[in-house]
């Protein structure tokens, strides 16, 4: 489910790569398909191996324009939050991400180790967008 109910927050679109392949959901202030995004991209990967889960993480590559770092959402503080099982434990943890400040749990460049890990069972992913409270 992806809800956006925001005046100036638009859904810039959803990526889904295939199963076990991940999907990527882009958020933009903006109404072009070109404007500076948010990603928030996950993948669930099903069966008994070690990659068994969910891996998720936000990026701000491309979150000033295509190729250009940063974040269409900079003044405005951020956060992912993992709900249900797994949720607070290991790399299944919070992001936050203060206003005006550099997002440290997000990619700012593509070799970043941001990503994060919750058990495959976990709950809603919930990000909060210019939320008043981090």
């Amino acid at each position: 489910m992806v809800q956006v109910n925001a005046g100036d927050i638009y859904y810039n679109g959803y990526n889904r790569f295939g199963d076990d392949a991940g999907s990527s959901v882009k958020i933009s202030r903006e109404r072009n398909w070109q404007a500076p995004i948010l990603q928030f991209e996950y993948n669930n990967v099903f069966g008994d191996g070690s990659n068994h889960g969910s891996w998720w993480d936000l990026s701000d590559l491309d979150g000033m324009g295509p190729g250009r770092v940063g974040d269409p959402f900079f003044y405005e503080n951020i956060k992912v939050i993992p709900t249900g099982n797994g949720a607070g434990d290991g790399k299944c943890t919070t992001i936050r991400c203060p206003a005006g400040q550099t997002c440290v749990d997000a990619y700012q460049n593509p070799d970043d180790l941001k990503t994060r890990w919750c058990p495959i069972d976990t709950g809603d992913m919930w990000l909060d967008l210019c939320t008043p409270n981090l």
